[in-house]
């Protein structure tokens, strides 16, 4: 079975989270650059790795270098000794004029396989507790040890980065971040000082980043996608769990595996668990010195917030002063100069309202409808189509047309409709708008089921001056799909 996490929650923020995007990129090209050209390197290693256990499969009642022991792991020791066990209850003790220069060999082949271990990237990028450099306690978290564990980092750091980021701010974050993957590099020397293999992999500073995020988003609720049998990916389901479930589950897991396993493990669990303990005690010293509400919250509310253009304000003025020339004049110079400015369309569309002015009401309502749409919060885009204001205007086809789509689009068919009919009813004649308004009617008395209606609609769309062929055969159309179908009774 397995189980990963694949969503969040509330998975808004407030800036773009820049610090996590560059730190999955230079681990991505960093993975790259060293697939495409560390090769060579590693397959040295490997070689070398391959003849000094052939020799020593051959010999088994020689000592093994320490760097080949590193590298069995666990269970390779275990089987070596059992093939030692097994020779030396088989055979003769071997000579030590044979003995000692088959040592000597076996010794040689081992510092060929620490020689080319120390020539590969990944090594010299990698923390090797044997080789403590200070360098590498960064460099570290940027080198993967193939596809699988860069995927499955960059997914974890994904989920939780950037909303850490955004409550910490970027700099606090990255310090949160290479502290957390330092002090897991030192959990992981800790435990094997000796080690001559590297670590490598953001394990550790992410593990500080849920860590963070266990203390300070505990509530958040996260996505786990389930697959019980792998190989059949289309047998699967979700399931939804705070993150005050997920995470600690998850962490007591490292630490189980850290005191089990121990250094024999290929997969670094200690690093996982210093980081994990780094990130919530810098979680903790955040909230106890109020570090987010005395310094990082107001920053980044001085950098997101956007002061008004005194034009703007001075054209709101002059409106609620009676002033409507004056105020569309410091409007318009303003949008000319700032076509992208939504407090000025707001304040254009107030003007319009407030002048009776249908043609600007509508324009600015356009306007504003396509600059809301494009953001986060349709709230906006509602306030404009549900304003009762500009119902008592004369409004363009256009906008009244773009106010019954998304009334149609949102469920709403009787307000949509309403909205069709007086286009119908106010559009010039031969005006393609009103064709198009008497369609659209039609289809929603269709797909309503009112086929009395939809034909009443459709016959005078088909009376419309603009009413070529397309428009035929859409209308065609529309009675195809709604015309009921007789079933197979029982």
């Amino acid at each position: 079975m397995i189980i990963l996490p694949v969503a969040l929650d509330k998975s808004e923020v407030r800036r773009t989270p820049w610090v996590t995007w560059v730190l999955m990129g230079a681990c991505l090209a960093v993975h790259l650059a060293l697939t495409l050209l560390g090769g060579g390197a590693d397959r040295e290693a490997s070689q070398r790795i391959e003849e000094s256990l052939r020799y020593l499969g051959e010999h088994p009642y020689l000592t093994p270098p320490s760097v080949v022991v590193e590298l069995l792991g666990g269970e390779g020791q275990e089987e070596l000794a059992r093939l030692a066990a097994n020779w030396a209850a088989r055979s003769e003790p071997v000579p030590a004029e044979i003995a000692e220069p088959e040592q000597e060999e076996l010794d040689r082949l081992g510092e060929e396989v620490a020689a080319a271990l120390r020539r590969r990237p990944a090594s010299r990028m990698g923390f090797v507790p044997a080789r403590p450099d200070p360098v590498t306690l960064v460099t570290h978290t940027f080198v993967h040890g193939g596809w699988l564990h860069l995927i499955g980092n960059m997914l974890f750091l994904f989920l939780s980065g950037p909303f850490i980021e955004d409550l910490y701010g970027r700099p606090l974050f990255a310090l949160l971040y290479f502290l957390s993957g330092a002090v897991g590099a030192g959990a992981f020397a800790a435990g094997a000082p000796d080690s001559s293999i590297p670590l490598v992999g953001a394990s550790g500073a992410i593990a500080g980043v849920m860590g963070a995020f266990l203390v300070r988003l505990a509530t958040r609720r996260i996505e786990l996608l389930v697959l019980p049998i792998p190989i059949i990916p289309a047998f699967r389901f979700t399931l939804r769990f705070p993150a005050f479930v997920v995470i600690p589950i998850w962490a007591a897991e490292q630490f189980y595996y850290a005191m089990v396993a121990g250094d024999g493990s290929p997969v670094a669990f200690a690093a996982h668990v210093g980081g994990f303990v780094t990130g919530v005690g810098f979680a903790l010293a955040m909230a106890l010195l109020k570090i987010e509400e005395r310094f990082v919250n107001p920053a980044i509310e001085r950098e997101i917030s956007i002061e008004q253009n005194p034009a703007v304000t001075g054209a709101s003025d002059a409106r609620l002063a009676g002033d409507l020339a004056g105020a569309q004049r410091l409007i318009d110079g303003l949008l000319k100069a700032e076509p992208g400015n939504v407090d000025a369309w707001t304040e254009s569309f107030e003007l319009g309202i407030d002048a009776a002015d249908g043609a600007r009401a509508s324009q600015a309502g356009l306007r504003l409808l396509e600059l809301h749409g494009r953001g986060s919060d349709k709230d906006m885009v509602w306030g404009v189509v549900n304003d009762p204001r500009w119902r008592e205007l004369r409004m363009t086809s256009r906008f009244l047309a773009a106010v019954a789509d998304l009334l149609a689009h949102a469920g709403d068919a009787r307000a949509a409709i309403d909205v069709y009919r007086r286009i119908a009813a106010e559009a010039p004649p031969g005006d393609v708008a009103a064709l198009r308004a008497l369609v659209s009617e039609g289809e929603l008395m269709a797909r309503a089921g009112d086929q009395r209606a939809a034909r009443q609609a459709f016959d005078r769309a088909r009376a419309h001056p603009a009413c070529t062929e397309p428009w035929v055969e859409r209308i065609d159309r529309a009675l195809r799909v709604s015309r009921p179908t007789r079933g197979a009774g029982s």
